[in-house]
């Protein structure tokens, strides 16, 4: 898998990231920037949140994100929210969150994390859920 290269905050120094992290453009309005990205879309889900996981999220140019969880009226879920500054050491910011069926979840970051990701599973096997997933990040 080819890599994208990026320096890490307070560091000159390159490090590299797998090529499914999100490098999408961000946008200004106002002289405040932000980006949308779709997480998951009709996602449904699987017992373990390893076969659930979002693509990654940048928010190193980003003071805050705000991820919006809607389970499609299907079965209840259950979410994580990882976070990280170094690619290699994922810390799980909000963990096992239920999500009812037809419910809606909104999860705020404000911490300085480099990388964020979504992982979801169904609530009660095997009754799987339908999930879409959103994050917008915001400049201050």
């Amino acid at each position: 898998m080819s890599a994208i290269h990026y320096t890490k905050r307070g560091s000159e120094a390159p490090a590299s990231m797998p090529q499914h992290y999100d490098t999408h453009e961000a946008w200004k309005s106002k002289g405040i920037g932000y980006k949308t990205k779709i997480l998951f879309q009709n996602a449904v889900t699987t017992d373990t949140y390893t076969d659930n996981e979002s693509p990654v999220f940048d928010m190193r140019l980003f003071s805050r994100a705000v991820v919006h969880l809607k389970e499609l009226n299907v079965n209840a879920v259950t979410y994580n929210i990882l976070v990280c500054i170094d690619p290699s050491q994922w810390e799980t910011l909000y963990t096992d969150q239920a999500l009812a069926k037809n419910g809606t979840a909104k999860q705020t970051i404000t911490d300085p994390w480099n990388w964020v990701k979504v992982q979801v599973k169904t609530a009660v096997s095997p009754n799987a859920g339908k999930v879409n997933a959103f994050i917008n990040g915001k400049t201050p």
